[in-house]
């Protein structure tokens, strides 16, 4: 799989990307992406990049005015350079919530951007993904919204998990839709003809409203069983970043998103450092961050000595019926391959001790037969 190193970013560079200044006001970038049909944009000075801003951005500020300049609301952006490889790239997508990158000069010029669709659809087309399994890159463990929900809810559940777009399941569990950031952005700045000008009415739209009067559909699918290529050319045709994968009876069973792809790509990068994503944690709890960052310092050596850990992602959430149980989804991905374990338990540290244990024995398992295999085979 070196053939991810092999391929550089000043292949998959183009000019397609929006420029806004720093004087730019938050209602003037909103409706530059909208007549752009763009979902981010770079914030420059002059020639020089300062960051970033999409609709994720917006939505986590949406108390900001409207009047508000946009390099109060915009985040930096790590930046690539032409000879650099795409599963660097992929790495600093992991790090980001962007669809695109800046490729600079040696100046610190602009030169283009890469977007992650276009670094998708260059790994699909030259067949470094053939060897990929759905079941191995999806999240078993999906986070969605019930359709009769207030739009609120589902504004909670993005925010915490740092999604762009969630499914919408009726009482089923069968998926009826998608509800993005794009979605509730356009609703809450009045651009779908709720104009509400206040913070108060907003707030009010934001519980009254239902998701299904928000989301769209129908939704886009994949079966479980399905070859890796269905899902991502759907995201390609479709321009979204969200497949829904279903079982037998339709009911919604794992996602797969196209950061998952990316964390696929960015597993094959010869940065030796890991990249850890936390996301779900109650802004109450924020005082974990360090204590969960030390755990993972204390146990992945333990992984390591067996495989080289390149992305942990620490997903929290509540348990479905269990007020105050939190579950934990935690993916561990590795030179080798995904490793996945779920804890549901009322103390988060000790849930994630326990998902823990579980991979490692898991990548304990997968070494011991590889290396009883290699030994057979010498045999």
């Amino acid at each position: 799989m070196n053939g991810f190193r092999n391929k550089m970013v000043k292949e998959l560079m183009n000019d397609d990307y929006l420029r806004v200044s720093t004087d730019n006001t938050v209602s003037e970038v909103i409706g530059k992406m909208r007549s752009g049909s763009v979902t981010d944009a770079f914030v420059m000075e002059g020639d020089t990049i300062r960051g970033m801003v999409n609709y994720h951005t917006l939505l986590n500020r949406r108390q900001l005015p409207l009047g508000s300049h946009i390099d109060c609301v915009m985040s930096s952006i790590p930046t690539l350079k032409e000879d650099d490889d795409i599963a660097k790239a992929a790495k600093y997508f992991l790090t980001t919530n962007t669809n695109r990158l800046p490729v600079i000069s040696s100046l610190n010029l602009l030169l283009g951007s890469v977007d992650r669709a276009n670094l998708v659809k260059k790994s699909l087309y030259e067949g470094l993904l053939d060897s990929t399994d759905i079941k191995t890159v999806m999240n078993g463990s999906p986070i969605f919204v019930e359709e009769n929900a207030p739009i609120k809810k589902a504004i909670t559940i993005m925010k915490s998990g740092g999604f762009k777009s969630i499914p919408v399941v009726n009482s089923r569990d069968i998926p009826v839709g998608v509800i993005g950031a794009k979605d509730i952005s356009d609703f809450m700045f009045g651009i779908t003809g709720h104009h509400d000008k206040g913070k108060a009415d907003i707030e009010k739209k934001t519980t009254e409203v239902r998701v299904v009067d928000v989301m769209k559909y129908p939704p886009v699918t994949a079966h479980i069983n399905d070859s890796i290529t269905v899902p991502v050319n759907k995201m390609l045709e479709n321009n979204i970043s969200l497949v829904i994968i279903n079982d037998d009876n339709s009911r919604i069973i794992g996602t797969l998103r196209m950061g998952d792809i990316i964390s696929e790509i960015a597993r094959h990068s010869e940065d030796k450092g890991v990249y850890i994503e936390i996301s779900g944690l109650e802004e109450d709890k924020d005082y974990l961050y360090q204590e969960i960052y030390d755990i993972f310092e204390k146990e992945l050596p333990k992984i390591a000595r067996f495989y080289n850990p390149t992305v942990v992602s620490l997903r929290f959430s509540s348990a479905k019926g269990d007020e105050g149980v939190t579950t934990c989804s935690l993916k561990i991905i590795t030179d080798a391959g995904h490793f996945y374990a779920k804890t549901e338990e009322w103390n988060a540290l000790k849930a994630i001790y326990i998902s823990l244990e579980s991979i490692t024995s898991q990548v304990k398992k997968k070494y011991e037969k590889e290396k009883s295999t290699r030994k057979n085979t010498i045999e």
